[in-house]
């Protein structure tokens, strides 16, 4: 019984609490002040930190990532690579902000990313050719030792 008057007592209060908010009709008002506050984030720093990493932590916190070069040119094409480190961002680190991208400015302009790309590019390629020409030297190698071996069995007889 206890129980029941404290729970209707508190339905009573809680109504007229609604009921206060200035509103003629029974339904309560609401005012714009009041209104649901915009989710704020803070900006994690991420300063110093490889390109990858920082995408990373910056996607834990609910952020996405724009690019931009050291001088504010933004990155429209690559994905920085992963001797690309992040200098800034905008919002600021430590800042709180409502957005929901954040750009990070990183060491290298996107030019500079593709001479990199490029040149791991050609290297790839010269690595491979070297690979192919070896094993066909060990195979000319073994053709040639096995040829003389032959030979030389030949001439004992």
């Amino acid at each position: 019984m206890k129980k029941t008057a404290a729970l209707a007592l508190a339905l009573v209060i809680g109504t007229a609490l609604a009921g206060c908010s200035g509103g003629s009709s029974g339904s309560p008002q609401v005012k714009s002040s009041e209104t649901a506050a915009t989710q704020r984030t803070v900006v994690p720093d991420v300063a110093g930190k490889p390109f990858a990493d920082a995408k990373a932590q910056l996607a834990a916190a609910g952020l996405t990532v724009t690019v931009a070069g050291p001088e504010g040119t933004p990155w429209a094409k690559l994905e920085p690579g992963k001797h690309v480190s992040a200098v800034s961002t905008n919002p600021a680190a430590g800042s709180e902000t409502d957005a929901k991208t954040v750009t990070v400015v990183v060491d290298l302009t996107e030019a500079d990313q593709q001479i990199m790309n490029d040149a791991v590019a050609a290297a790839d390629g010269a690595v491979d050719a070297a690979k192919t020409a070896a094993s066909e030297a060990a195979a000319a190698a073994e053709a040639a030792a096995a040829a003389a071996a032959s030979a030389a069995a030949s001439a004992g007889k």
